[in-house]
């Protein structure tokens, strides 16, 4: 009878430590919560920079028909399939590895080439900053 009391407490004693440390690791996660990546102030000048001009993502003669440099710029982006490769969506909110412009701004993509096209690629901070923005939805902000 005395080791079966001992196992309840043992076993009480147990739940309520690891009820202690998931209410410890909330607290440090809601202590640090990481910046939303904002569209229009760090993702927009970096595509305006490097995609959106006259040779290649701009006007009407854009390329692939994905025009960056219009006021439908996120709508031609977010959720859109690709012109090249139909079965992949440009940007799939939340899901980076599913976003086919990161595979091409990365160079890993399964057709074409690298973007930008004949610029120098973006740096591992920028390519960072754009997977950032997807995995945390590809908020329109």
């Amino acid at each position: 009878m005395r080791d079966h009391i001992r196992y309840i407490l043992i076993a009480a004693v147990s739940l309520t430590c690891l009820a202690f440390l998931g209410i410890a690791q909330t607290v440090v996660q809601t202590e640090n919560p990481q910046p939303t990546i904002n569209f229009s102030n760090t993702i927009l000048p970096l595509l305006t920079e490097n995609c959106a001009d006259a040779n290649c993502h701009a006007g009407s003669e854009a390329w692939m028909d994905l025009n960056l440099a219009d006021e439908k710029r996120y709508e031609n982006l977010v959720n859109r399939y690709s012109k090249e490769v139909n079965e992949l969506k440009l940007i799939v909110p939340f899901k980076p590895d599913s976003s086919y412009l990161l595979h091409k701004i990365k160079g890993i993509q399964a057709k074409g080439a690298r973007m930008p096209y004949k610029k120098e690629s973006l740096t591992k901070q920028e390519i960072a900053l754009i997977q950032k923005w997807i995995k945390q939805g590809a908020l329109k902000n």
